[in-house]
């Protein structure tokens, strides 16, 4: 090899090992829409607009790579062997994005006296929430929020920094996780329509409804943007009420059944803040600052926001086909086809 090619490998090298967060994921993104190159090209183009990759080194990149490959893809202007470095680039690129991530994830309102029940969570890398820890300690600390935060301790506080310590507290979260999405359901359709059919006893609690929602939601997003090496790892905050009906649901579905956490673990903390805003927002249609600073953040999920009303419902129940519990013998047993010892019964009215 050359002397003026070691310097060109060495160079695009240190590039790609500089990547940004957002530029990696865009090469994950097109990675599975085109070939190694033109994604390798996309996440250079990325990382300029992001800031990663300078000016500088975008300009010698772009001399030396050829004129407009940077700028549009074109083949045939690339040279031989920088063609073949670029799908090697790709390549390691891609084993690099064979990642380990962790979901966390909460609920807000109870099904007895709220109008909705929401599970929200984050999504991030193993490394990002190992790095989310400290300055979210740190700030817990600075705005004297004891161990663990809780949205609705902090809410019913009188302080008058609230919005400092949201915007400080959100500012973390973003900065620290890929994506967030939620799924509520209604209270007042959920138990119209568990009165006309064994909705909870076929389908199963809103708390495991929505959980479900959201682990579909994860579903669509993993097969569309997943390399087949990732792995995802979910997380819930122990003792939410119906707990136990979410996990049957899941076996039931054949879902992966989260892990549970304590409410002092950092990293769930998160979830019960997003999950009192969506809660505040679907019930109020409250656009408060920290909820459109949260929902703006990781786009990327397809119907990261789900909801579960009136048509909605009756929708699960027909597909479902849920019987009318005016059709059901007296004394009749509901169970799951995956628990079939474990009888199903209404505790919801």
């Amino acid at each position: 090899m050359t002397g003026s090619l070691r310097a060109l490998v060495a160079f695009i090298n240190s590039t790609f090992q500089a990547l940004d967060a957002a530029s990696i994921l865009r090469f994950r993104q097109s990675q599975h829409r085109t070939d190694p190159v033109e994604s390798s090209l996309i996440a250079l183009r990325s990382a300029r607009f992001h800031g990663s990759l300078t000016s500088a080194s975008y300009t010698r990149l772009k001399r030396l790579a050829g004129a407009g490959v940077v700028d549009r893809f074109h083949y045939c202007s690339v040279p031989r062997f920088l063609t073949a470095f670029f799908v090697n680039i790709g390549n390691e690129l891609q084993n690099r994005l064979m990642t380990e991530y962790a979901g966390y994830f909460d609920a807000s309102g109870r099904p007895d006296d709220k109008p909705f029940v929401v599970v929200a969570g984050f999504i991030a890398t193993e490394k990002q929430w190992l790095e989310f820890e400290q300055p979210w300690r740190e700030a817990l600390r600075t705005y004297n929020l004891g161990q663990a935060f809780h949205m609705t301790d902090f809410q019913s506080q009188k302080r008058d920094d609230k919005g400092k310590v949201l915007d400080r507290l959100t500012d973390i979260i973003i900065a620290h996780t890929t994506a967030n999405l939620s799924c509520s359901v209604e209270m007042a359709a959920y138990k119209k329509y568990n009165d006309i059919y064994a909705l909870e006893e076929r389908v199963g609690t809103p708390y495991a409804i929505a959980a479900r929602g959201a682990a579909m939601t994860i579903n669509r997003w993993k097969a569309e943007c997943f390399v087949p090496e990732d792995k995802l790892l979910l997380f819930v905050e122990e003792g939410t009420k119906h707990h136990g009906d979410m996990e049957e649901a899941f076996q039931r579905d054949s879902l992966p059944i989260p892990q549970k956490v304590p409410k002092n673990h950092p990293s769930v903390q998160p979830a019960d803040l997003l999950a009192w805003e969506v809660h505040q927002y679907v019930r109020h249609f409250d656009n408060r600052r920290s909820m459109l600073k949260l929902v703006r953040h990781g786009s990327q999920f397809p119907d990261k926001y789900g909801e579960y009303r009136g048509k909605d419902i009756l929708r699960m129940c027909q597909a479902a086909e849920v019987p009318l519990r005016a059709s059901l013998a007296p004394g009749a047993v509901q169970v799951f086809h995956s628990s079939p010892n474990r009888p199903r019964k209404r505790t919801i009215r």
